[in-house]
């Protein structure tokens, strides 16, 4: 599993690699792209991290209800 992991993650930066090397735009310009990207993703994220969150407290709730 470690091996894996290790495989993964060392794709992933040749590939983030090759993107950034061979994008059309500037250097400048693919690494804000790459910002946006980030910053999308973790909003997004976020809002589902909230959303699961108030699905727990919800579900916390009934349950104690159903004791009562």
């Amino acid at each position: 599993m470690i091996r894996f992991l290790f495989g993964f993650v060392v794709g992933v930066a040749i590939g983030a690699l090759v993107v950034i090397f061979s994008a059309p735009g500037s250097g400048s310009e693919t690494i804000e792209g790459i910002r946006g990207l980030l910053d999308d993703a973790v909003a997004v994220g976020k809002r589902a991290g909230a959303a699961s969150e108030k699905d727990l407290w919800s579900q916390f709730r009934t349950h104690l209800a159903k004791k009562d």
